[in-house]
């Protein structure tokens, strides 16, 4: 099993989905601290967060679950209000 290596290049524009499947926007930049990755710029898409005036996420790496064709991260990297909290 080779290493399977990617420029950062190639991943901007990228997709993002939640684990559960959600689209959240499109990778907008990378973040990098002490030459390791910390996190990636998301250009959101989701109206909600829209209305509530988020342009970007910022997501830690530690929470990217895959990097392929589209990104995947943890349904908690998704800043949702829960269901009794909106009401």
């Amino acid at each position: 099993m080779g290493l399977n290596l990617r420029k950062l290049t190639e991943i901007y524009n990228l997709k993002v989905y939640t684990e559960d499947g959600m689209y959240l926007g499109d990778v907008e930049d990378v973040l990098i601290s002490e030459n390791k990755i910390y996190g990636w710029k998301i250009r959101v898409s989701d109206p909600e967060l829209l209305k509530r005036g988020a342009k970007g996420l910022i997501i830690q790496h530690q929470l990217v679950k895959a990097i392929g064709q589209i990104m995947i991260v943890s349904r908690i990297a998704y800043p949702v209000k829960k269901e009794e909290e909106a009401a």
